[in-house]
């Protein structure tokens, strides 16, 4: 059995009583359910309880006329989409784009035919519930997507959101319509990062992506946000239609690739180190025995003993060698690399080190922030990968002695030298609220497999080799690095590096 919708519900707002009984009849006669009020107060606070599906609205009311209670109909979301039929006596042509200037979808000059109000009232309504069936389409389509869909307008108020929204935390999505963010009692970072969002894109006319880490139900999440605005027929921006999909997965999965690729770096540069000190240590020895061997060849031995020391001298220079190359292996991996000349965007860079380290700070309820002073200068020429293996252990070394406070990375470009105007020397202090570094131990961190050896740092894992690689980096590019460090307060790094700029940079 199929269940029959009501009819259409009219409301009608007129001060004069006539005509509000004379346009109920007209309706009425149609089939239509009627609601009248003859000032735009009672109106509105009608409208707020029990929305109509369309609105006859006189000019010329005393208190607040028409185009007032329009404005205001078309303010507040339960009733901005409801369609607004003016009904005057007011003929100009001003009067009637000064209605649909304020929100109106017709107008009709009083004396009015019965027939024409009708007519158009028929019409507005077909429209207005195609476009209803329009937008369930979009909604039952926008259900489907994993990502969190929301509509706003311009004063920061939900519109639509999605049902996963329930995946966050326990509002139901009904309740959010008609809300801004702080209605709602959100933490008040969050209400500010919507409401600066949101305020961006309908100022700019632009679409805004960003990244944002919510609190969650159970843990904090890290959402991929993109803003785009929502025009009217009319060119202006009505709404703003936010897309948030979850990437804290993705993140968590970066992440891990990367503790998985440095742990895996650390493993291959200890066993070069290991590999290099070895060889060393294997061809002193070996210097010896080949020397006593040539001077046993020179105290004139019979055939067979002669034959015996040959056979050890062959053997022993082989050796030699062979150490010679695994000498020259463990060099390459493990501290005389060759220093790669290319152009990069040091903008970038900060932006990969920031992206790596959110979650861990996020984790860690750290704050860390990177500024710059502008204008950056680029592109460079230089080692980006290496740049950002530098930055990588330093801000990784921070954060991981950093229980709680702040991790700082500000980058400032210098002054070119005289002698050197397309050398561009970049200082990136990197400072910390962590628990530093007693004096007599600063100099013993730049050995390999050495640490602060005090209670206060057993506890943190390591095997002491990333300061004395990355000093082997920085003198590789030619770059200085210093620490300075008071116990129990925090540590700052001072890393100098110099980049040319690139070709394009020197000829403009």
């Amino acid at each position: 059995m199929t269940v029959q919708a009501p009819p259409p519900r009219i409301m009608i707002i007129d001060d004069t009583p006539a005509n509000l009984t004379l346009m109920q009849e007209i309706l009425q006669t149609h089939g239509y359910r009627t609601v009248a009020f003859p000032n735009g107060t009672m109106a509105l606070a009608a409208v707020n309880e029990n929305p109509p599906d369309l609105i006859l609205l006189d000019i010329r009311m005393p208190e607040m006329d028409g185009f007032e209670v329009c404005r205001h109909l078309k303010q507040h979301p339960l009733s901005h989409n409801i369609p607004v039929i003016f009904i005057s006596a007011l003929n100009e042509t001003e009067d009637k784009l000064k209605a649909f200037a304020a929100g109106g979808v017709d107008y009709v000059s009083k004396p009015f035919q019965p027939e024409e109000i009708h007519a158009r009232v028929k019409t507005h309504l077909r429209l207005q519930r195609l476009l209803r069936e329009s937008e369930q389409r979009q909604e039952v389509l926008i259900q489907e997507l994993p990502d969190l869909v929301m509509r706003y307008d311009r004063q920061g108020r939900h519109l639509f959101i999605s049902s996963n929204i329930k995946e966050i935390n326990n509002i139901q999505p009904s309740d959010y319509i008609g809300k801004t963010h702080r209605d709602l009692n959100f933490d008040p970072a969050i209400c500010q990062f919507w409401e600066n969002a949101l305020e961006t894109v309908f100022r700019t006319a632009a679409s805004l992506e960003t990244e944002y880490t919510f609190s969650g139900r159970e843990k904090p999440m890290i959402h991929h946000i993109k803003i785009i605005p929502e025009y009217s027929l009319s060119g202006g921006i009505v709404s703003a239609l936010a897309v948030s999909r979850d990437i804290t997965p993705q993140k968590k999965a970066e992440k891990a690739m990367l503790q998985a690729k440095e742990a895996a770096e650390a493993a291959n540069l200890v066993k070069s180190e290991f590999l290099a000190n070895m060889s060393h240590e294997l061809r002193t020895p070996l210097n010896g025995i080949l020397g006593v061997m040539y001077l046993l060849q020179n105290t004139s031995p019979d055939t067979e003993n002669a034959e015996i020391i040959r056979l050890g001298i062959n053997s022993a220079n082989r050796l030699a060698h062979l150490l010679t190359d695994i000498i020259d292996f463990a060099n390459l991996k493990s501290g005389k690399p060759h220093v790669a000349m290319e152009d990069f965007d040091l903008q970038r860079v900060c932006e990969s080190i920031h992206g790596l380290f959110a979650l861990t700070a996020m984790e860690k309820k750290v704050t860390f922030t990177i500024t710059k002073e502008e204008p950056l200068p680029g592109p460079l020429m230089g080692d980006a990968a290496r740049l950002r293996q530098i930055l990588f252990h330093l801000v990784g070394n921070a954060l991981k002695f950093t229980k709680q406070g702040t991790v700082h990375l500000e980058i400032i470009p210098l002054i070119p030298l005289p002698v050197a105007p397309h050398t561009v020397r970049i200082l990136f202090v990197i400072a910390d609220t962590g628990i530093g570094i007693s004096q007599d131990l600063m100099e013993q961190i730049w050995e390999p497999f050495r640490q602060a050896e005090n209670s206060s740092t057993r506890c943190y894992e390591g095997a002491g080799l990333g300061l004395a690689l990355i000093r082997k980096h920085v003198l590789t590019m030619g770059g200085t690095l210093s620490i300075d460090s008071i116990q129990g307060k925090g540590t700052e790094v001072f890393l100098l590096l110099p980049f040319n700029l690139s070709l394009s940079s020197q000829h403009e």
